[in-house]
């Protein structure tokens, strides 16, 4: 397998592609502090989990796992402490410490685990990463909230629109559960509420960009840009970012509005540089930076009787897309956007379907573009809860905006009880055409169990 150059550059690194883990819900609304729990002003709870991963397929050249066998042996150990001063004021204090062993326990002697490159070793030694981490008060009628925060915006799952603010962990697409997507940013938020309507305003400094594979890794966007052995520079955004979100809670629905003005938080290539080999001109060097956008977006759920619907649209203006350099761009595009989709959601005694579809629509449509200028997707969820809600079975599959390729998930959780969970999972790649952004990582299916203890 060989994807062009051009199309690596196009895609390697595509924001919408890698917005989200699609087969996982969580809560991420803030919660405020409650006054009964001042009695006890300190609080710390955490837990620690097991993940083991066999990649079922022969990986291709350009990666550095070339044969099927165990790929990820990966502990981690999660604590969260929070103080509280009063009823209205709290600080929040958490970090995860990952190590995987895959790199230790492979040697020469045994053929359990692939020889991982310089840069996939270090990605996976011990990392200490600050989670959600801040102080957070009542003045008045106002909330404040200050630190490290995961901002998790907009309503659907199979698409990224509003929910742009935090950065993301796109190392294992498919693979790793909602809460361990969103990264925290750096961010200073207020919340003003009366009666049924709430504002809400964001202030983001230094947020970085999104966390990418390792070198060589099954998914490094840029595998084939190494192989010719062009420098690759990432200039991250330093500078600020704000946002700001209106809510309006009705008897049976809700709705938002939000705008921002950000940087993308996929790092795109600004500048090629070539030099003369033989008479012929080679990339010698690309140049990755992150550009400014504006997003506006509206978006609601309503519950009509047996049913959820869930709606989101809006417009991104300013955002660089890919273009085909083979075909004689010079550069990324500057273009607009509308983006929209719906969702819907149906209980049937224990099982829970949820459908969405979703399209976008670059205005100013040139050739040069890879995209296309109408792309759809779509995401289709079969959830079954039983045995008191002891034991989850899942199946998902995640249509890609603009025809790139499948995402299949199936699973199992069993809850053994309050602290021990147990699950296995099964994620595979479809893609068929070298057009298809997972076609170069169609090889990448993994067979995973985790297992997570909660304390206290």
């Amino acid at each position: 397998m060989r994807l062009s150059l051009s199309i690596i550059l196009c895609w390697c690194l595509s924001g919408d592609l890698w917005a989200d883990d699609f087969f996982s819900d969580i809560d991420t609304a803030d919660v405020e502090p409650a006054g009964d729990s001042v009695s006890k002003p300190f609080g710390l709870s955490g837990w620690w989990q097991q993940k083991a991963a066999y990649s079922l397929e022969d990986q291709q050249r350009d990666f550095s796992r070339q044969q099927a066998g165990w790929s990820r042996l990966e502990s981690s150990l999660q604590l969260q402490g929070d103080y509280r001063f009063s009823p209205e004021t709290n600080v929040v204090l958490s970090g995860r410490l990952t190590h995987d062993w895959s790199p230790e326990l492979h040697n020469a002697d045994n053929d359990w685990f692939y020889q991982m490159s310089d840069s996939e070793v270090r990605d996976r030694e011990w990392d200490w990463r600050l989670r959600d981490s801040f102080l957070q008060s009542k003045l008045g009628s106002v909330w404040i909230k200050g630190g490290y925060q995961t901002l998790a915006w907009g309503q659907l799952d199979s698409i990224q629109i509003s929910d742009v603010l935090s950065t993301r962990d796109q190392r294992w697409p498919g693979q790793s559960e909602l809460e361990d997507v969103r990264l925290p940013v750096p961010a200073l938020k207020a919340e003003f509420s009366q009666a049924d309507n709430r504002l809400i305003l964001v202030g983001i400094v230094a947020a970085g960009s999104d966390r990418m594979s390792a070198a060589y890794a099954d998914f490094d966007r840029m595998v084939e840009l190494r192989q010719t052995g062009s420098a690759i520079d990432i200039d991250e955004s330093k500078g600020f970012e704000w946002a700001f979100q209106y809510q309006r809670q009705l008897e049976n629905a809700d709705t938002r509005i939000s705008a921002a003005q950000i940087y993308d938080n996929t790092p795109y290539p600004d500048r090629i540089d070539y030099a003369l080999v033989n008479g012929y001109p080679v990339i010698s060097s690309v140049h990755f930076k992150q550009d400014r956008f504006s997003m506006l977006s509206v978006d609601g759920s309503a519950v009509s009787g047996k049913w959820l619907w869930k709606g989101e649209t809006g417009v991104q203006t300013g955002r660089k897309l890919a273009a085909d350099l083979s075909a004689g761009a010079q550069e990324w595009l500057e273009k607009d956007r509308w983006l929209g989709g719906i969702g819907l959601e149906r209980n049937i005694k224990d099982f829970t379907v949820t459908a969405e579809v979703n399209a976008t629509h670059i205005f100013d449509y040139q050739e040069e573009l890879v995209a296309r200028q109408w792309e759809y997707g779509g995401m289709l969820r079969l959830r079954w809860n039983g045995y008191h809600d002891q034991l989850e079975l899942q199946s998902s599959a995640l249509w890609t905006n603009g025809d790139n390729g499948w995402i299949l998930r199936q699973e199992g959780h069993w809850n053994y009880s309050n602290n021990w969970t147990f699950g296995l999972s099964l994620i595979s790649y479809l893609a068929e055409s070298k057009r298809q952004a997972f076609y170069a990582y169609r090889n990448s299916d993994v067979v995973m169990f985790d297992m997570r203890f909660h304390f206290p």
